[in-house]
């Protein structure tokens, strides 16, 4: 027992104290993130080693080269193995995946519950009370929808059950950075904060500013989007999980205890096989609902779109595949599956049901396609924008676009 203790584990390791209510005594998994060599961790010496310890955990070696310490972590799989469905007033029935299900499942998702859609627009409307959170899976749903049909009709684009599921989730996580009142909270209510701290008083009351000292200060032309990219990473953290700029094409680095990196992903539907979600990956799923490129630290996304700094996508670099960034968030028409959702729901809550949602959506999916077509936007496009004729303006490009 001692001499494999001394051979498996560094002498400033101790084992993990068991967090009571974290997972079942007798399903629980500790992790230990290896050395890039597995020479001498194998499986039959970790099996010994969980037989001499009389425990009922199980050891699960994962080789990541962007880990060079030994560490463990309680670490799971996904919650609902075989996903579920839920009932929606728009679009009737949703498929939940498994890994929908684990991101719905975290504290950043869930306070959308709390978010009101058209903010106080419900003290005209009384109906109007929908809330970000719905929407937000209206979003993913439609993302899903649209793509599989694209992918029917037009197999040659090459689109992968991981490239469907990557839109879907930016679909479902772009909302995620709203604040209270939705749009008032981005404009209105923040210039009036503003106000206040300046004077010291809120509505006639005096409050204490201290509370805000030491806080970050938000970078020139923020917007909701810009937090839910933070959203996105404190998600992940969340989960354990964390993006790793430098290995992008391997899965995400596990940074603690949550969901096992090694089985954050899907079942590929023509191979069978499965498939762990990347750091690149998840960069994609930032960039569709950045609308563009992702800025740099310290830069908003409204920033980095009115300059003239060249940027290219990292999340998929592939010139064909362009257009999947089209469907959350459509930097050339502006009109988007987002869109799509929120004009269908608003009215239904607003006006009523007369079936103009579903005939409205249903032309969209008839005649959507994917195409060569030029550029609408050039001085706004991060390509286009670089690109000037004789005169200085920007001249329009072609773009693959939805």
């Amino acid at each position: 027992h001692r001499h494999s203790q001394r051979r498996l584990t560094p002498p400033s390791y101790k084992p993990p104290t068991r967090r009571k209510g974290l997972l079942p005594q007798h399903s629980s998994i500790i992790h230990p993130v290896l050395f890039p060599t597995r020479a001498s961790y194998s499986e039959a010496a970790l099996a010994r080693l969980h037989i001499l310890r009389g425990t009922t955990t199980h050891y699960t070696i994962v080789e990541n080269p962007a880990h060079h310490i030994m560490s463990q972590f309680h670490v799971r799989p996904l919650k609902k193995p075989r996903g579920l469905h839920t009932n929606d007033t728009i679009h009737k029935s949703i498929r939940l995946c498994p890994l929908t299900i684990e991101i719905l499942d975290t504290p950043q998702l869930q306070r959308l519950r709390k978010l009101k859609q058209l903010g106080t627009s419900e003290y005209t409307y009384v109906n109007a009370n929908h809330t970000r959170f719905e929407h937000s899976l209206g979003v993913a749903h439609l993302s899903e929808e649209i793509l599989n049909r694209i992918r029917k009709e037009q197999p040659a684009l090459e689109i992968t059950d991981l490239d469907v599921v990557c839109v879907k989730i930016a679909g479902l996580c772009h909302d995620i950075g709203h604040g209270p009142f939705s749009h008032i909270f981005d404009g209105d209510f923040r210039k009036q904060m503003g106000v206040a701290v300046k004077n010291k008083a809120w509505m006639g009351r005096a409050f204490d500013v201290s509370v805000y000292e030491g806080l970050r200060e938000l970078p020139d032309g923020w917007a909701h989007e810009d937090d839910s990219l933070m959203m996105i990473d404190a998600m992940l953290r969340g989960l354990g999980l964390a993006i790793d700029e430098d290995h992008l094409d391997l899965p995400l680095k596990q940074i603690g205890d949550g969901v096992d990196a090694q089985q954050f992903g899907i079942v590929d539907s023509s191979s069978g096989k499965f498939v762990a979600m990347t750091s690149r990956d998840w960069i994609f799923i930032m960039e569709c609902i950045a609308g563009g490129p992702l800025p740099k630290n310290g830069m908003s996304i409204d920033t980095l779109k009115n300059s003239l700094e060249r940027v290219e996508y990292v999340g998929r670099i592939d010139p064909n595949k362009e257009f999947l960034y089209d469907v959350v968030s459509n930097r050339h028409s502006g009109f988007d599956f987002d869109k799509g959702d929120y004009l269908a729901r608003d009215k239904f809550y607003c006006f009523g049901f007369k079936g103009f949602e579903q005939s409205v959506l249903a032309r969209l999916f008839d005649n959507a396609c994917v195409a060569w077509g030029t550029c609408a936007n050039p001085k706004k496009c991060f390509r286009c924008k670089h690109n000037s004729d004789a005169r200085g303006e920007p001249v329009a490009g072609k773009h693959l676009t939805m």
